[in-house]
C-alpha cells in the first residue's frame, strides 16, 4: 500500500471518520460552519490533541499545549496506561473539552491494557491473554455487535467515573468502522449519551475518488450516517509527516492555506521525546514534532493570515442546540433524547 494509499484509508478508518452525502435544492450544501452560524467563507478549526493516556510522554505534551492555549480540544484513551494520571489533571484544572477514544484494539506491542470490561464480559474482543486485538483486521473478524456495545458503555462510564465531563467521543486505529454493524452501535452510543463523535460531510466527487482508490463505502453505512442527527464536519484532516521539522511545518502551513471554508478537526499526537516513545513507537519523531507545531511562530503568522477562527465541542453543541433555525435537525428522532446514565 503506497503512502498516499495509507493516508486516504487513515481519513477514512482511522480515527474517526465516517461520510455522509447532503443535497440542497439549490444543488449544494451550506458548510456545517455556516449551519451553525458563523459566517460565509470562514475557516473554523478544532485543534485536537490525541492519545492522553497513552504514556507520560504524551501526557505531558498534551497538558503542555493546553496550558499554552495551543489546542481546543484534548482526546484521552480510557483504557490506555496513563489514563488515571491524566484524568487527575483535567480533574485539577476542571477541563471541559477533554474527548475520549473508544479504544477496541491496541497496535503498540510495548504496551498491555485490558479493557474496561471484563474478558468474560467481551470474549470476542479479546485474544487469548485477555488482551484487546491488535489490529482493526482481527477485530472486524472476531467482534460481536453486543460486545462492542458492552465495552463502548463502559470505557464511557469509566471515564465518567474518572472525573470527566465527555465533550466528544471518537473511534481509535479504524476499528468501529471496519464493518457496518459495529459502526451502528457506535453512532447509537454518540445519539444515547448526545455527545458528538467525528462524522465527516463529503460531496459525491469525494466519494467517487474513495471507490476508485479501493475505498468504497456501503450503502448501509452512508445511510446510518445520513441519519445521524449530531452537528458534522465539513473536513478532518490529520497533521502531515515531514522528513525534517520545517519541511513538516511547510507542509502543515500549506494544509491550513489551501483548506476550505468550513468546520475543520485537524488531529496531532503530541509527545516528549524521550527513549520511552523511541521504544513505543516507530513514528516517535513526528510525535515530537506535532508537540513543536502549534506552539510554532510561522505557524501562528499562518493562523494570522488565513484568519482562522477556533472552535471547540462544547461551543459547536452550544450553537447545534441554542442557535434556531441555523442548523438541520430533520434526522433527530424520540430515540435522540439525549440521556444523562448515572455513575455507579
Amino acid at each position: 500500500m503506497t503512502r498516499t494509499m495509507w493516508t486516504n484509508l487513515s481519513r477514512m478508518l482511522l480515527g474517526l471518520t465516517i461520510v455522509t452525502i447532503l443535497f440542497t435544492t439549490e444543488g449544494f450544501a451550506q458548510t456545517w460552519a455556516e449551519r451553525l452560524g458563523y459566517p460565509a467563507g470562514q475557516k473554523v478549526v478544532i485543534l485536537d490533541a490525541r492519545e492522553m493516556g497513552l504514556c507520560w510522554e504524551m501526557n505531558s505534551a498534551g497538558q503542555k499545549l493546553l496550558e499554552q492555549q495551543a489546542v481546543q480540544s484534548i482526546t484521552a484513551i480510557p483504557t490506555g496506561p496513563w489514563f488515571d494520571g491524566f484524568a487527575a489533571y483535567c480533574r485539577k484544572h476542571q477541563l471541559s473539552n477533554v474527548g475520549i477514544s473508544i479504544a477496541l484494539t491496541n497496535p503498540y506491542r510495548p504496551l498491555h491494557w485490558r479493557f474496561a470490561s471484563s474478558r468474560n464480559e467481551v470474549p470476542s474482543l479479546v485474544n487469548q491473554d485477555g488482551f484487546p486485538w491488535r489490529s482493526p483486521f482481527q477485530f472486524a473478524a472476531n467482534a460481536k455487535p453486543d460486545d462492542v456495545r458492552k465495552e463502548i458503555h463502559a470505557q464511557i462510564q469509566r471515564a465518567r467515573m474518572a472525573g470527566l465531563n465527555i465533550s466528544h467521543i471518537s473511534g481509535y486505529h479504524g476499528a468501529v468502522y471496519s464493518r457496518t454493524d459495529t459502526a451502528k452501535v457506535f453512532l447509537e452510543a454518540s445519539r444515547k449519551y448526545w455527545i458528538p463523535c467525528p462524522v465527516v460531510e463529503l460531496e459525491p466527487e469525494d466519494l467517487e475518488r474513495f471507490r476508485q482508490q479501493g475505498y468504497p463505502l456501503s450503502d448501509d453505512l452512508i445511510e446510518l450516517v445520513h441519519t445521524y442527527p449530531l452537528p458534522k464536519l465539513d473536513e478532518l484532516e490529520i497533521a502531515p509527516d515531514g522528513k525534517t521539522y520545517d519541511e513538516k511545518r511547510d507542509l502543515f502551513c500549506d494544509l491550513l492555506r489551501r483548506m476550505q471554508p468550513g468546520l475543520t478537526l485537524i488531529m496531532l499526537r503530541p509527545a516528549l521525546e524521550t527513549e520511552g516513545i523511541k521504544e513505543l513507537s516507530h513514528d516517535w519523531q513526528q510525535r515530537v514534532w506535532d508537540g513543536q507545531l502549534l506552539v510554532d511562530e510561522k505557524v501562528k503568522a499562518v493562523f494570522a493570515e488565513q484568519q482562522i477562527v477556533f472552535t471547540d465541542w462544547r461551543e459547536i453543541m452550544h450553537r447545534f442546540e441554542g442557535v434556531p433555525g441555523k442548523v438541520d435537525v430533520s434526522g433527530t428522532t424520540d430515540d435522540d433524547i439525549p440521556v444523562d446514565v448515572p455513575i455507579p
